[in-house]
């Protein structure tokens, strides 16, 4: 997903199938998030934007942090069948349900 597609995707704002995180410090709401869209038509959850004014902020991106994201997709059960992760420190983290 290049930048420009992001900024399409978030200048409709949340959507039912689009979910706006500010950074991982979110991560247990994203996660919320990934069950509901499991449990319907899917969606995309994008951690690196700020829900209110729409910015893309991203996020300074370590392993540590793709650890921390894996660790919580784990605790899904049945097993998330992820598409696409997009980790990078520009953009923000993309994850596909």
């Amino acid at each position: 997903m290049t930048n420009a597609e992001i900024q399409e995707l978030i200048k409709k704002d949340k959507t039912r199938t689009l979910e706006l995180k500010k950074s991982t410090g979110e991560l247990k709401d994203a996660m919320h998030t990934v069950c509901a869209f499991l449990n319907t038509s899917g969606g995309r959850v994008l951690l690196g934007i700020t829900s209110a004014s729409l910015q893309v902020i991203g996020q300074q991106v370590t392993d540590n942090t793709r650890r921390e994201i894996a660790r919580e997709l784990t605790k899904i059960e049945p097993a998330v069948s992820l598409i696409k992760m997009l980790i990078k420190r520009v953009l923000p983290t993309v994850v596909h349900t």
